[in-house]
């Protein structure tokens, strides 16, 4: 049996639901499953084949050899109740709290992953693929978002980081780390609105919006506002007068119309707060009988990656993305909400991947200019404009100097 010790650091925590167990921390029933798919899938683009390693005839897609995380003692805390300095965390809230309790697990010493397997060519195979695997993979709930994330702090090894990033300055509390990178997510995806009292003290129009409105197709938001709300909007016509970015015109729109947002991630059920009040559902809905696909969650194609550079005393924030599956695409979901429900369809890639997108964001067009103005927002002197100002100033450079 040959043996590959890998060590890792620990850089944010991860959301366990056994929190209060020793040991819960990273686990090899997490990790080693998330391994196979990766190297498998490694495999079958270079064309190797695998079959040999496979555990058993082959009938599952495992490779054959074990792995073990030495025993470790994290500093675990419970996550109380409504806790809302939890950032893009919700398993806290109301009921689902009282059945399904989780809580944070981050251990700051070294994390011995070791993987033992009798064939030496698997082994090399593990070991050229792991960093790459480290890159693109957190662990626990909401890992996509930068929870549970772990990087090799190994002299033996590389780490490859994605291309995408931005630098925050050092923060002692993870929590301020995750709340910037919670902030950036919502600017690409769904806008930021901050409310007090019924004022809106904040807002920044979700980029993904300006994406879809530089083609001339309409924001879903306002589709669905239109098709389920609209009693609601000519109620509050006269008291919202001069707010039609809040309140869009309830004129239909002639032009194309597709489900936007949830390119970044399938929300089947929202909660739509003031002043709408409302629960908004999503449910797939086959055109025909030929359409065979099922699809009851996509989750976002995004991953995020916060290291923490001691050295040089910040943050680097790395982020990538899977590009969104054909199944996704040209997919038409039944919206409810108001006992009322309508139709919208994803777009096809023809009009939107995350490559599109993000070409949009961050890189310069044919004529050398960026397509999209941060300080042309709403609250241009805000904090979190200026922030997200820096990150995309940040984002764009590295890619323009470093490719």
């Amino acid at each position: 049996m040959h043996k590959l010790t890998f060590t890792l650091k620990q850089h944010t925590p991860i959301i366990h639901f056994q929190h209060d167990q020793d040991g819960a921390t990273l686990r090899a029933t997490e990790v080693k499953p998330k391994l196979d798919r990766f190297i498998i899938e490694k495999f079958k683009a270079q064309n190797i084949d695998y079959k040999k390693w496979l555990v058993g005839n082959g009938e599952h897609a495992a490779l054959d050899y074990k792995m073990r995380i030495l025993p470790i003692k994290p500093n675990n805390s419970a996550i109380e109740k409504g806790d809302r300095y939890i950032p893009m965390f919700f398993g806290n809230m109301g009921n689902e709290y009282n059945v399904n309790v989780k809580g944070t697990s981050i251990f700051d010493g070294d994390v011995i992953l070791e993987i033992l397997s009798a064939d030496d060519n698997l082994n090399y195979r593990i070991e050229s693929h792991f960093p790459s695997f480290l890159s693109v993979s957190n662990f626990g709930s909401r890992q996509s978002k930068g929870y549970g994330c772990f990087w090799l702090n190994d002299t033996k090894y590389d780490n490859v980081f994605p291309k995408y990033y931005f630098t925050i300055g050092q923060s002692s509390d993870w929590k301020e780390v995750l709340k910037k990178i919670e902030l950036f997510y919502k600017s690409i995806r769904s806008g930021i609105q901050v409310v007090n009292k019924g004022l809106t003290t904040y807002y920044f129009k979700s980029l993904l919006f300006h994406y879809f409105n530089s083609k001339g197709l309409k924001w879903d938001k306002r589709l669905i506002k239109e098709d389920l709300m609209k009693d609601f909007i000519t109620s509050q016509r006269t008291k919202w007068s001069g707010k039609e970015e809040s309140f869009d015109s309830i004129t239909k729109y002639i032009a194309e119309k597709y489900l936007v947002r949830d390119m970044l991630g399938l929300a089947t059920s929202q909660d739509w707060k003031y002043p709408y009040k409302s629960k908004v559902e999503k449910e797939f809905t086959n055109t025909d009988e030929t359409d065979k696909r099922e699809i009851a969650r996509y989750k976002s194609p995004l991953c995020f990656k916060p290291f923490e550079d001691s050295e040089n005393n910040v943050w680097r924030i790395y982020f990538d993305f899977n590009e969104i599956p054909d199944a996704f695409h040209n997919a038409t979901f039944k919206i409810s909400g108001n006992r009322k429900s309508t139709k919208l369809t994803t777009p096809p890639a023809t009009i939107f991947t995350i490559q599109k997108y993000f070409d949009f964001l961050f890189c310069e067009d044919s004529y050398g200019e960026y397509q999209v103005d941060i300080q042309s927002a709403e609250f241009p002197d805000h904090l979190t404009t200026s922030f997200l100002q820096c990150a995309f100033d940040e984002i764009r450079t590295n890619l323009k100097y470093n490719g």
